[in-house]
């Protein structure tokens, strides 16, 4: 599959920029993992808790419970931590309590002894509305109690969960509140030394700084309960950091267009000169990564962060870009198809990632691939989630806008390396794949599938081994649909549940999703088209010709690494071409 062949500009106004799809409670996906994510609690069970200065689980006051560990009123117990210490975090969590209710979670805690309750840095749990603590600031949910106060946040209502989240990392802590970061303190700063002073842990000068420590939930004696708690340690473990900087100068670097760009100790200038488009790439290709850079803009004009990036014969470089934008319109974070297919998804319908972005000020873009993943944050606030298949790899660069009125810098571009993926072919005949007829004729050759029904109603293939863990594959290719319906029976069962009755792009059926990618607008008919599947976890992503087509989440059935394609309809015929699916070199 050609991935820079040009495409026809399709807009899709209800999908760029649409709300993730929510994952489903105590989860992480095969690709969450493979960026360093970990359950702390599996939702079944007490593993890997126990209680404060105990070698086991409390046996009163704490309980599972649908799916939480959940405190009961006045059950005792005391707090519980997680039996494995941690350095630099972030952790995530969702929290619910009852009318009134206090409690919190505690980190970077010293196992005590025989003491009753955690010693640390305590994120506030609490109901603002009917208790006390509600009414100062300090003490009030998302605070780091009695140190820092909680700024502006929106508390979802008692009967439902809040989205926690903590970044405890280089001595600097930040809480997050449903999507809104609430605090960010410096424990190295006089607003800390002063915090600290007129707090009721003034007589610990070390507070907070211990550089490991435990999560604790606290037992506050009223109900409480917690889910979906995950972490990940900074740096990701399984990464190497790599240094964009090292050596004289830009050496690492190299220079497209008519832009200047100037190393000033840790900082890259980037400024219009002749006012042609221009980028400053750098030398080596990532693939899987993690890459973290503080951006400024001292002039009202364009710019953006190239990544997975390729050139043209003529050197123009295209593909993925972050953009910086610091126009009224304040799509900053957001992903552009440089020199290909224009937007993929931009920030309209994210007010939240629109006010990230400060203009004039230093702003910290963080952006993570993984396989097909694509995310971004703009000073913590998610600005992109998307998947797409056309590029695993590629290189970074620093743009510099056309025209007259771009200045920008980049400050300590720092990348955490975790290897390349690659495409495996299902038809090579060397491929670990196997393309096995289940119904009608096929054909299978290296250049192409072929199949047709004959009599039957319909003609299915079966493909078995794709690369691929916990039955989740990223998979793409082309079609060309002579006659019938084009299907695509993906994850997890082998049996057919039925005719498909209508024409949706996507429906559940069984413990398999089925795709229809001629459903959709996006294919044309008598062409070629190209379609990729992306299956993480609970979550599928369709694109059909560059553009995404569906991007939901549904039950997860049994773990079964198959998939059927099939033509549905008498006299059906099919052809596709260049069905691979990514896996690891």
């Amino acid at each position: 599959m050609k991935s820079s062949l040009p495409l026809p500009l399709v807009i899709l106004p209800m999908l760029l920029g649409a709300e993730t799809p929510q994952a489903p409670a105590n989860f992480i996906s095969s690709l969450e993992r493979d960026a360093g994510w970990v359950l702390l609690f599996d939702g079944e069970s007490t593993q890997g808790w126990k209680g404060l200065g105990r070698d086991e689980f409390p046996a009163k006051g704490w309980n599972v419970e649908g799916g939480c560990l959940h405190h009961v009123n006045q059950g005792g117990g005391g707090d519980i931590m997680t039996t494995e210490a941690f350095g630099d975090f972030e952790l995530e969590f969702e929290w619910r309590v009852s009318k009134a209710a206090n409690s919190g979670v505690k980190y970077r805690v010293q196992d005590g002894g025989t003491a009753y309750q955690a010693f640390g840095p305590e994120y506030q749990v609490l109901d603002d509305e009917r208790h006390l603590n509600g009414m100062a600031s300090e003490t009030s949910a998302g605070a780091l109690y009695d140190l820092v106060p909680a700024g502006e946040k929106t508390l979802a209502p008692i009967t439902d969960f809040n989205r926690g989240r903590i970044v405890s990392a280089g001595g600097r802590i930040e809480h997050w509140l449903n999507g809104q970061r609430v605090l960010e303190i410096d424990l190295a700063s006089e607003r800390w030394r002063r915090a600290l002073a007129d707090s009721k842990f003034s007589g610990t000068a070390d507070f907070g700084r211990a550089p490991s420590g435990h999560i604790a939930l606290q037992d506050h004696g009223d109900e409480v309960w917690f889910r979906s708690i995950k972490l990940r340690s900074l740096p990701a473990p399984a990464s190497n950091e790599v240094s964009l900087l090292r050596g004289f100068g830009l050496d690492q670097w190299y220079e497209y267009g008519d832009a200047r760009y100037v190393l000033e100790d840790d900082e890259i200038l980037g400024e219009v000169k002749g006012g042609g488009q221009s980028f400053l790439l750098s030398k080596r290709a990532f693939g899987d990564f993690i890459f973290e850079v503080d951006v400024k803009n001292e002039l009202p004009g364009n710019s953006g962060i190239q990544i997975r990036s390729h050139e043209k014969d003529n050197g123009r470089p295209f593909g993925y870009q972050v953009e910086i934008d610091p126009s009224d319109r304040s799509w900053s974070g957001g992903l552009y198809d440089e020199a290909r297919r224009a937007w993929l998804q931009n920030l309209n319908e994210n007010p939240a990632g629109r006010a990230a972005f400060q203009r004039g000020e230093w702003n910290r873009f963080r952006i993570e691939c993984f396989g097909p993943w694509i995310r971004v944050n703009v000073n913590g606030i998610p600005t992109t989630d998307y998947f797409d298949t056309y590029d695993v790899e590629g290189r970074f660069g620093l743009q510099v806008h056309s025209g007259n009125n771009t200045r920008v810098r980049w400050r300590r571009p720092r990348v955490w390396d975790f290897g390349t993926r690659a495409w495996h072919s299902a038809m090579a005949s060397n491929s670990a794949m196997a393309c096995t007829p289940v119904t009608g004729e096929w054909q299978v050759t290296p250049e192409e599938i072929t199949g047709v029904s004959g009599r039957g109603p319909l003609a299915i293939l079966r493909i078995d081994g794709m690369p691929g863990s916990a039955g989740d594959y990223t998979m793409r290719g082309e079609f060309l649909l002579e006659a019938g319906t084009f299907h695509i029976l993906a994850r997890r069962c082998a049996r057919m549940r039925g005719t498909v009755e209508g024409r949706e792009l996507l429906t559940r059926e069984g413990d398999s999703w089925r795709i229809v990618p001629t459903a959709t607008d996006l294919a044309k008919a008598g062409e070629w088209n190209e379609f990729s599947v992306c299956l993480d976890g609970d979550r599928i992503v369709v694109l059909v010709n560059g553009r995404r087509a569906a991007d939901e989440r549904g039950p997860i059935g049994t773990e079964d690494d198959e998939l059927l394609l099939m033509v549905v309809g008498p006299a059906s015929h099919i052809r596709l071409r260049d069905i691979e699916f990514l896996g690891d070199v």
